[in-house]
C-alpha cells in the first residue's frame, strides 16, 4: 500500500519541476538552481498544505494523489511560490560536502583536554567545553527544557565540522553554530540521530 509520505515525496518532486522550467518567467531565479537543493524548501510547503488545508471528507489521505487532486495542488502551490530574491533578499543556498553530505553523531569519538561535563539529553555522554561558563550556561538552559519535554536532544558542533561559508565585504569566511539543537515534532535539518549513544574521552 502506498503511504501518504511517498504520496508528498511525488507531489513536491513535479512541484519542483514545474518551478524550475522555462515556461514560468515568474519564477526565473529558481531555474537555475540545484533541485536536489530546492526539494527539502518544497516538501515542506507540500506537507503542510496537505496536512492543514485539504478536507479529505472521509476519504483515504493517500487518495490526494490521484492525478486529479495532486495536479490541482501541483498547479495551486506552483501559482502561489514567490522566491526570495522578490523580496530582495539573496537566495542561499547549502554548500554540501560531496564526500561526507551528511554528518551524525555516531561518527563522534574523540579524546579532549578541555573541561567537559556529563550530558544526559544529548547523543554524546558529555559536552567540551572551551569557556569556564558559556557552554555550561548554555547546557544547564538546554537540559533543563529537555526536562520538561520542550527539547528532545541536543549536541555541541565539536567534531562535527559543520560551519555555513559566506563572503562578508568580499572576505570569505565560516559561520560555525554552537549546537544543534531538536525541538519535539521537528526532523532535524543536518544531523541524523545517532543510534546508540558516542563518548568522548577526558585525557590529560
Amino acid at each position: 500500500s502506498t503511504h501518504l509520505q511517498t504520496v508528498e515525496f511525488a507531489i513536491a518532486a513535479r512541484l519542483v519541476g514545474e518551478l524550475t522550467v522555462a515556461a514560468r518567467p515568474r519564477t526565473q531565479p529558481l531555474h537555475q538552481q540545484n533541485r536536489q537543493a530546492l526539494f527539502p524548501q518544497v516538501l515542506r510547503i507540500v506537507h503542510d498544505y496537505i496536512d492543514g488545508r485539504v478536507d479529505f471528507n472521509g476519504m483515504h489521505r493517500c487518495d490526494v494523489g490521484l492525478q486529479t487532486y495532486a495536479e490541482r495542488i501541483v498547479n495551486l502551490l506552483a501559482e502561489a511560490i514567490v522566491p526570495v530574491e522578490s523580496t530582495g533578499a539573496p537566495a542561499l543556498l547549502p554548500r554540501l560536502n560531496p564526500y561526507r553530505p551528511l554528518g551524525s553523531t555516531a561518527d563522534v569519538h574523540f579524546k579532549t583536554v578541555k573541561p567537559v561535563r556529563a550530558a544526559t539529553a544529548s547523543h554524546l555522554n558529555a559536552v567540551a567545553c572551551d569557556t569556564g561558563s558559556w557552554e555550561q550556561a548554555a547546557m544547564f538552559q538546554i537540559e533543563r527544557l529537555a526536562a520538561k519535554g520542550l527539547v528532545r536532544c541536543y549536541v555541541r558542533n565539536e567534531q562535527l565540522d559543520f560551519n555555513i561559508p559566506y563572503e562578508f565585504h568580499d572576505v570569505s569566511r565560516a559561520y560555525e553554530p554552537g549546537a544543534f539543537v531538536r525541538m519535539p515534532r521537528r526532523r532535524p535539518t543536518d544531523f541524523e540521530q545517532s543510534d546508540g549513544p558516542s563518548r568522548i574521552s577526558p585525557t590529560r
